[in-house]
Parts: structure tokens; sequence; C-alpha cells
């Protein structure tokens, strides 16, 4: 049996729920293959108590889980599925090398390691964590059954597609932009997509910001977590992507708009810059204000847009690099490897 120590996969979206959504679904389909969630309230104190051998953490229960850790049993391997860590894009809080410390702590109470890009299997190894370590980066979801658009050069219309949390840096964003268009008259709609229940006080923060600035009001809208149907809608009529996060363990939103022909224009962090040819299929930045600047450019000269529009297309990725099915046959197949399973 395969345990899932998960947050309820539709309570919200992310890019964590969505992964552990869809590889869940996947072993499910598998034969001869059982799989359990549970939510960390349902696990008690001594997981020896737990049926079943097999654990699957994510990393937003890393504290909780890792105090229990000490009570399971010898035939009781825990995987922690790591979605982000603390040490990996730390705050400025006074006890910020505590908190690392004891994180670095947890982690070597984990029998192995999911992660979803090269990037966070590196950054494990670089901190001299040894344990089997598996990478399965997400599968896009790509809609190919609805309808075509086309998309108008003529204007920028740029998408952000991003939960509304501090960490995606869109208040920062708001900011300098409205410095930036307020004497202006600005070609430019941007178009939010995001889940704005995770952090609602932030999402107000944002929202109250445009309402309160004219210029930001005219062309900055929130639409709050949309099904993928209507986000594809929005991949093929955006004429660029930006990314304002400060951090990503692997970036779901740039590798959709890879695969949809959308230019990017981000901010670096993590995992950010592979998914970007730079000057081809978009640009990485490493300062925010660098890439305002960047993006009032590219509305004042839309031939340098639509240049930019022609080679992302030229490099947009249809092949699927794989298929939920099979990360799933590889997980069980690393779990029967590591002798998990």
């Amino acid at each position: 049996m395969l345990n899932f120590i998960v947050p309820e996969v539709d309570s919200f979206i992310s890019g964590g729920n969505l992964y552990n959504k869809r590889l869940i679904a996947a072993l499910r389909n598998m034969e001869q293959l059982h799989v359990r969630c549970l939510s960390i309230e349902k696990v008690p104190p001594q997981i020896g108590l737990l049926e079943g051998t097999i654990f699957l953490v994510d990393s937003l229960y890393l504290h909780s889980f890792s105090q229990r850790l000490p009570t399971k049993r010898k035939d009781q391997p825990v995987y922690l599925i790591v979605h982000h860590l603390y040490s990996m894009y730390p705050d400025e809080s006074e006890d910020k090398e505590a908190q690392i410390a004891q994180e670095w702590k947890q982690l070597t109470l984990f029998d192995g390691f999911l992660v979803s890009s090269l990037f966070t299997a590196r950054f494990l190894k670089a901190r001299n964590f040894s344990q089997p370590c598996l990478i399965l980066p997400p599968i896009p979801v790509i809609v190919n059954d609805g309808p075509k658009y086309d998309r108008d050069s003529s204007s920028l219309s740029a998408i952000i597609v991003a939960n509304l949390i501090p960490r995606k840096g869109i208040l920062p964003f708001l900011k300098l932009l409205k410095n930036r268009v307020e004497e202006q008259a600005v070609n430019l709609t941007i178009t939010i997509l995001g889940e704005t229940s995770i952090d609602v006080n932030y999402s107000t923060a944002c929202a109250q910001y445009i309402n309160r600035h004219a210029c930001l009001k005219r062309m900055v809208y929130i639409k709050g977590a949309l099904s993928p149907a209507e986000t594809a809608a929005y991949y093929q009529t955006s004429n660029l992507l930006i990314s304002v996060s400060a951090f990503e363990t692997f970036g779901m939103a740039l590798q959709e708009a890879v695969f949809y022909g959308v230019p990017i224009l981000a901010l670096k962090g993590g995992n950010v810059e592979n998914h970007i040819q730079e000057g081809e299929n978009g640009y990485v930045f490493e300062q925010l204000s660098t890439l305002v600047v960047k993006l009032i450019h590219l509305v004042e000269n839309p031939h340098l847009l639509a240049s930019l529009e022609s080679t992302a297309i030229a490099h947009q990725n249809l092949q699927m690099p794989d298929k939920w099915e099979t990360h799933a046959e590889k997980l069980v197949r690393h779990l029967s490897r590591h002798k998990v399973i």
C-alpha cells in the first residue's frame, strides 16, 4: 500500500496539489496497487500504528510529520515529495539560520526524496543528502480539443499564471509597473490567473493596489483560478507570460508557456531559467526593475514583440516529455529497486 500524506488535492489550486493529484490518479489506475491519501490531521502521533509500509509525504508537512518519524517501524520507509523547502528561499527573520538547520536535520530522517526538477535534486545533493532521489517533472496540461485562437501582435496582452502569495512577487511588480506607466498611455493588458484564497490578505492587498491607481486599473485584471480549458484559452490568445516569482522549484506555468509557444519574461530564481532560451523564447532577469523596463520596451516596439513571438513559436515544444502513467510506473520501479516495495 502506498500512503500519501498530502493536503486535500482539491482544497485549493497550487502546483503541488496538481502534481499530487495527477500522480496519485495515475498510480490508482495501476493494477494490484492500493493507494491511500491522508491529511496530516488523520496521521496519529504513533505512525507505527498505521496500516501500510510506504509513506510519501508532501513537503508542506515536513515539520509536523518529521516529529512523528521517530515512532515509525523499520519496515515503514518514508519519502518526502519536495515541492518547496524553506532553505531554498528563506525569509529575513532573525532565526533564519536556526530554521534552516532544523529543516536540514528533519530531511535526514527521510528514506528518500521525490522531486520535480533536476534543480531540486542538485540542491539536495549539494547539501550532502545521500538518500535515493527520483526526479519526476510535472506533465503540462495541454488542451488541444478546444477552439483555436489567433494572437494579435498589435498590442501586448500578457498573463501572469501564479497564486497570489508573497513568494510569487506580484505586489512588488505592480508597484514598479505603476511607477513606469502612471505618466504615459501604455497599450498593455495583464491578466493574473491564480488562486486568491490561499493568502486572502495578500490577494486583497494586490486588488486594492490596482484599484487605487487608475493606470493599473485599466490594464491589470485578476481573474482568480481557472479551469485547464479556460487557462488554455489565455495561453492561446496571450503573447507574453510574465513570471515575477522570486523562486520556482520547477515552474509549471513556464513549462506550459513553452508548450504553447508563448514568449516569457521571468525573474531568475530556482529552476526558472531552465525553461528559457535567452533571446529566443524569452528573457531572464536578475532584477525585477529590469524586467519591467523590458516589458515596456516590448510595448513600445511591437516589431520586437512580433519577432520574439515568432522565435518562441519556433521553439514551441509540442512533444510531451512523458505521461503521468509513465511516471507512476517509474515511481513503482524506483521503490522496488531500492527495496521499498
